[in-house]
């Protein structure tokens, strides 16, 4: 398998645990086999990490630490090789959840 490959099947990786999150990222949790992979993305442009504030949030809403985030940067242009990949529109801002209960 090529470089591009790999890139593509990581981009693919991230963008499907973009989907099947509520909240629109991929957390380090689920993507610990391909963690440099990961990091190489975001050296390349392709990915953004979430930062402190976001991260944050993230704890709050998934109930443990999150180390690290990552979701695909939203540009139309995003091609790897010869295959494209599409990245679906998601929420530039992220809110923790609100929990109702009894005080």
């Amino acid at each position: 398998m090529s470089y591009e490959d790999r890139a593509v099947t990581v981009l693919e990786a991230v963008a499907d645990r973009e989907r099947a999150a509520e909240h629109g990222w991929a957390l380090d949790w689920d993507l610990r086999p391909v963690k440099q992979r990961v990091f190489n993305l975001a050296e390349r442009g392709l990915a953004e990490f979430a930062d402190r504030d976001d991260r944050a949030a993230l704890s709050a809403w998934e109930g443990r630490a999150v180390r690290w985030a990552v979701r695909l940067t939203a540009r139309p242009d995003m091609t790897c090789s010869s295959t494209a990949v599409s990245v679906p529109s998601l929420p530039r801002t992220l809110t923790a959840p609100v929990f109702s209960g009894s005080s």
